[in-house]
């Protein structure tokens, strides 16, 4: 790749990253991944994560075809914010404590939010409802407490355990309490497997810092 290569802007709504010497592409449109094996030896990516560079015309012309990348002559996309650094600490439960009535509520809550903000929705549609104005993200006792407080709750709903649902909620809930967390999608290759989870600092809220290490962020909203 020479430096007169031009860069092609990726469509609206399409993200993409380097995840070893492969390039994974996600359409919130589709609603679908992509991955190119081996793509970092036939393209590049903008320091933005915006456009991509190729000598390859066949490459380009496909990448156009499948919907990964603007037309010839539209505007320049949007560049995307850089993915937070993978966490490398996680929340335990905290002291045990049971299902009370006082929980109800909130389990109500998150039994509504299941079912009319996420059964049925697009990933696209998840991320314009999770999308707001920035907030300072703030590691405090009164938001590592909610998150304690959701995992109690969440054992007892009947759910899906789903990465995908349970961190949308827990989202959710974390916003109705006045906190807020950065939800990152991430991927990894060899085996394929797409994955997400709730991150503050460098804390990740719903998963193991451990598990996540082989998988490269690939949006953050």
């Amino acid at each position: 790749m020479n430096s007169t290569t031009p860069f092609h802007a990726l469509a609206d709504g399409v993200h993409a990253a380097t995840v070893g010497g492969d390039v994974v592409f996600l359409s919130l449109a589709d609603d679908r991944y992509f991955c190119l094996p081996s793509g970092g030896r036939r393209l590049v990516l903008s320091d933005l994560r915006a456009s991509i560079a190729t000598e390859e015309a066949a490459l380009l012309e496909d990448l156009r075809r499948m919907a990964l990348l603007q037309a010839t002559g539209t505007r320049a996309a949007s560049p995307q914010p850089d993915p937070p650094l993978l966490p490398v600490k996680d929340l335990d439960d905290g002291p045990e404590v049971g299902f009370g009535v006082s929980d109800v509520p909130m389990a109500l809550r998150c039994l509504r939010d299941a079912l009319l903000r996420y059964r049925g929705r697009s990933l696209a549609h998840l991320i314009v409802q999770a999308r707001r104005t920035p907030r300072p993200i703030g590691l405090t006792p009164a938001l590592i407490a909610e998150v304690r407080r959701y995992r109690r709750v969440a054992r007892w709903l009947p759910i899906p355990r789903k990465c995908l649902l349970q961190s949308f909620l827990l989202l959710l809930h974390l916003r109705r309490c006045g906190h807020d967390a950065a939800w990152v999608f991430a991927t990894r290759t060899w085996p394929f497997e797409a994955h997400c989870w709730l991150q503050v600092e460098d804390l990740v809220l719903d998963d193991r810092h451990e598990r996540l290490v082989a998988f490269t962020p690939l949006l953050v909203v």
